[in-house]
């Protein structure tokens, strides 16, 4: 991939009337020959990088020093310097000398600023219809490179870490993982492989298993943009497929009800597993749109056949702890738990992952504690 930048000056407003009868406003930029100063490497300054200059100077309004730049550079003078972050140098300036450099661009810059109303629409006929295709491609650049920058402010100013790929068997590994919008998040690790591939996540409301599963998937889809993550550290594999069914819902014009989405969604992962290609997949308390023991046996059945496969990983939340007891004959499931401290007059909670299955069961207690009962005396 190669990116390129347009630099131009803003001259003012107008507006073109179409056919129609529509009227449009229009930008008027004056471009001039946006010159390549330097492309600079990885290893001289820890970043890839191209320098623009733009806009014209004399000599006697040069520092001495920038005299020398210019020189050295053996490039004439330029009024503006602008560097731009790129992913990667190698073809930057085949592109863009294909693009800025076309002979319609090059007498739009060449020519004397439009100073009358027909040369300004001139201009932008050039730009919007005759060289519309080297315009757009500019324009998308520019909107992957302001992306890219987003992207590395955020690693920089959260303090996100780089993750690493691994790019041996399917898996994801880090500690100190955290939901980035948390302010006092509690840190907690993450380990999957092909040995323990099904991580079976029970505990009580509010203890931070759906937390636990958003940050995950947040970390997972930063990484495969190619941006930090928040862990302390994080190594995972390229995924081809990455399904989440945590906030499902209904559509009463579709006709579908909660549990038909559900059934969907679990079905989206079974292609997926089914279809090949590394996978990951993660569920916040599956098939809870149906009653108690449909729920277990559906929850049951699919469990197993997910832990039998390969080249995936799945991450399953549920208050149906009974599963583990059917699931123990499954070797290649990993059992984890959040709890919740029963001490003094309301429950607290650690938010911390700890290995082994819950046995808590405090909705009757969240209830009387909200005093619901009291209110129905």
């Amino acid at each position: 991939m190669s990116e390129i930048a347009l630099i131009g000056k803003k001259i003012g407003m107008t507006r073109e009337f179409y056919k129609t009868g529509q009227l449009v406003p229009v930008t008027v930029l004056k471009m001039e020959k946006a010159r390549v100063i330097q492309v600079i490497e990885e290893d001289k300054r820890g970043y890839k990088a191209v320098q623009l200059g733009f806009g014209k100077i004399k000599n006697s309004k040069l520092t001495k020093a920038m005299k020398g730049f210019f020189a050295k550079k053996n490039t004439e003078a330029k009024k503006k310097l602008k560097e731009f972050r790129v992913t990667s140098t190698e073809n930057y300036k085949v592109e863009m000398r294909g693009l800025v450099q076309s002979p319609k661009l090059i007498r739009v810059y060449e020519s004397a600023a439009p100073t009358r109303y027909w040369q300004k629409l001139r201009v932008d006929q050039i730009l919007r219809v005759r060289e519309r295709t080297a315009f757009q491609r500019m324009l998308v650049i520019c909107y992957e490179l302001d992306a890219l920058v987003t992207m590395a402010d955020v690693t920089s100013q959260s303090d996100f870490t780089m993750p690493v790929i691994d790019d041996s068997d399917t898996r994801i590994q880090g500690t100190g993982l955290v939901h980035p919008m948390l302010t006092a998040a509690v840190p907690n690790p993450v380990a999957l492989n092909q040995s323990q591939r099904l991580l079976l996540l029970t505990g009580p409301n509010m203890a931070g298993k759906t937390t636990y599963l958003r940050a995950l998937l947040t970390a997972l889809y930063f990484a495969h943009l190619g941006m930090g993550v928040p862990a302390a550290e994080f190594s995972f594999s390229p995924l081809r497929h990455l399904i989440s069914s945590i906030s499902l819902s209904d559509s009463l014009s579709e006709g579908v009800s909660y549990f038909r989405a559900e059934a969907l969604r679990v079905k989206a992962i079974a292609t997926a597993v089914h279809g090949g290609g590394r996978t990951v997949a993660i569920m916040d308390e599956p098939f809870k749109g149906t009653n108690v023991k449909d729920a277990f046996d559906a929850s049951l059945a699919v469990l197993e056949k997910l832990a039998e496969k390969t080249d995936c990983l799945i991450v399953v939340s549920s208050h149906l702890i009974e599963l583990a007891e059917s699931l123990e004959s499954a070797e290649t499931i990993k059992y984890c738990f959040f709890e919740a401290e029963e001490e003094g007059a309301r429950l607290s909670f650690d938010y911390r992952l700890k290995a082994g299955v819950s046995q808590q069961r405090l909705g009757m207690r969240v209830l009387e504690e909200e005093g619901v009962f009291e209110l129905l005396e």
